[in-house]
Order: structure tokens, then sequence, then C-alpha cells
């Protein structure tokens, strides 16, 4: 229990920090891909169902700069409860909330690469942290604003926890991949047999809290 309030508090103070640099950076261009995502959070707000591509765009032109003719949102192709864990971002004024979005990325980033490398020698972690940071397509993820990186954060954290037998972690781990489906579904698939067949008391716990969801 106490682990798990650790990893709550921890999200808040990333959360706010991100919220906190992006206020005090300039306002950067909203990207296409960032705007679908903030577009649903403005429904969970405006308890819009974020599946209702109309009522969503309809509201996104009344809440935003987005003009009417020139503004076309294709449907959220993406679960809840990605939109549910970030509905915070549309408190902000949307070239805000993507300065925010791009310090939760690459805070994402981070993490997944210390899970990662851990048990590496210090020296080794730092360039990781360096390659990760500077490899081309994570670079594009970030600026761009894309979903993915909770996928690559869900994948780090299963890995990881698998290897110290970490049941809960390792559940969360598989339903942080499913953020999003289409690239996700391979790697839930994968670890869920995997732990299927493991069959150990970890491996048992670990398949119970993923399906408790």
């Amino acid at each position: 229990m106490k682990r798990f309030l650790l990893i709550f508090f921890g999200l808040l103070i990333v959360i706010g920090l991100s919220i906190a640099l992006a206020l005090l950076l300039p306002p950067r261009a909203e990207t296409y891909d960032f705007v679908m995502l903030y577009t649903a959070d403005l429904g969970i707000l405006n308890r819009v169902p974020i599946y209702d591509t109309p009522a969503l765009q309809a509201l996104t032109i009344a809440k935003t700069a987005a003009e009417a003719g020139k503004f076309t949102l294709f449907p959220y192709p993406y679960p809840p409860w990605f939109a549910l864990s970030t509905f915070y971002l549309a408190w902000l004024p949307p070239r805000v909330a993507a300065n925010a979005w791009l310090f939760l990325n690459i805070a994402m980033l981070v993490t997944a690469i210390a899970l990662l490398t851990r048990g590496w020698k210090p020296m080794q972690r730092i360039l990781a942290l360096l390659a990760g940071l500077l490899f081309i397509p994570s670079l594009g993820l970030v600026v761009v604003g894309q979903y993915s990186m909770p996928v690559l954060l869900g994948a780090a954290l299963f890995y990881d926890s698998a290897r110290r037998q970490d049941a809960p972690l390792s559940a969360l781990g598989l339903l942080l991949v499913t953020f999003k489906p289409h690239i996700g579904v391979i790697m839930f698939g994968a670890g869920f047999l995997w732990l299927l067949f493991h069959k150990t008391p970890f491996a048992r716990r670990a398949l119970w809290m993923t399906i408790g969801g």
C-alpha cells in the first residue's frame, strides 16, 4: 500500500512539474496528434462522449481557436482510460497543454530507460539515457506529441517487474501497453501468455491482477 501511495504521489509530482514547466515556457504550436488527445480531454471535462466525433468537434471549436470549416476531427481511436489519464491537460490552454504533454512524454521516456537499464553501471545508464533522448524516432515522437510513450513505459515496467517477480507492477505494465491497442496488443498478448505458461505463484498473482484491472 505504501509503495502505491509513493507511486501515486510521484505521478502527481511529475504532472505538477510538467504543468509548471509548461507555464514557464512560451506556448508551442499544437500538432494534430496532440489535438486529438486534447479534444478527448475536453470531452471528459465537459461531459461530451469522446467517441461522439461531431459533438467533440463542435466543443473543440467552441473552446479553442479552431475555426469552423477549417478544423476536421477524426474519430478518437484510443481506449477511454487514455483520456481519463490525461483529462487534466484540458484545464490548460491548448498550446500550454502541448508543452505539458511534451514534458510528460520526456518523463515517461526517461523512466522507461531507467527501468530497462536497472543493474547497469552508472556510466552505461547515462549513455543509454542520452542515446534514448537523442534517438531520432524518440525525438519525433516527443515533438509531435504522439501516444506511444505509455506503451513504451508499460513494456519497460513489465520487463523490469517480471525480472524481479513483482506482480502488481507487472500487471500495471501490461495494462499500460493497452493505451495504444494497435501496437500494444502484441506486447500485451506476449506478456499475458508468458505469465500464463510461467506457472509460478508470482505469475498467477500477476495474471489475476491484470484480469482484475
